[in-house]
């Protein structure tokens, strides 16, 4: 096999690769907005005000969620962060930052983000961040 074919080979399986997680993505959140029948935006910002977010922090949370949601998915509380929306630790970090910079509120170093398991979880730790700015 010569130079040129073994990289033809490798770039053509991840682009293979790279299609069917893609796909696997897109039929995951697919079945999981069929799943959720009639839920919509609506929906999850009253349940994200029902817990005491304001609509500030809502739409905050919901605009930094969204690259991460197909257009037919409407975000709910639960939805796992790291398993439906496969966001990591680092891209957390980062999501959080962009969450508090675009609030007003002191950016926090990574040590001090605890474990953000859900939409919910990040919505309430923004939420508080809010809280401690205003009580200041």
């Amino acid at each position: 096999m010569s130079g040129w074919t073994a990289v033809v080979t490798i770039v053509g399986l991840m682009v293979v690769a790279t299609i069917g997680f893609n796909a696997s993505l897109w039929m995951r959140h697919k079945s999981v907005a069929a799943a959720r029948g009639g839920w919509n935006d609506d929906d999850f910002r009253a349940a994200l005000a029902g817990q005491g977010c304001s609509a500030e922090v809502i739409d905050a949370v919901r605009g930094e969620l969204a690259p991460h949601y197909y257009a037919d998915l409407a975000p709910r509380p639960e939805d796992d962060l790291a398993e439906l929306l496969r966001i990591d630790v680092d891209e957390l970090t980062e999501i959080v930052a962009r969450l508090f910079d675009r609030l007003g509120v002191t950016p926090v170093e990574q040590e001090q983000i605890p474990p953000l398991a859900t939409v919910a979880d990040l919505a309430d730790y923004i939420k508080r961040g809010r809280a401690h700015l205003t009580e200041a």
